[in-house]
């Protein structure tokens, strides 16, 4: 079986993101729920724009829920 070429970068930067987490959360002294609070605040923001992208892909500045 041979992979997709984004596979081993995706792989290589995930490893790297979650070393770059693991240093920041020891740095500010995080607690679990802190940790779990921001990562939601990126995955909205992420999933908003996502939104917007597909709704109005013509349009990329009407919001994600406007007709």
């Amino acid at each position: 079986m041979s992979l997709h070429p984004r596979t081993t970068p995706v792989q290589r930067a995930s490893v790297e993101i979650q070393q770059a987490c693991l240093e920041l959360m020891v740095k500010h002294d995080l607690t679990f729920a802190e940790q779990v609070g921001i990562y939601a605040e990126m995955l909205a923001s992420a999933a908003k724009y996502a939104r917007r992208d597909e709704r109005h892909p013509n349009d990329p500045d009407k919001y994600g829920d406007e007709a």
